[in-house]
């Protein structure tokens, strides 16, 4: 699913904050 997605991208970018 799209929202799948949106999450997947949102952790991504968290993950690379850290």
């Amino acid at each position: 699913t799209p929202e799948h997605q949106r999450y997947v991208e949102l952790f991504i970018v968290v993950d690379h904050g850290m």
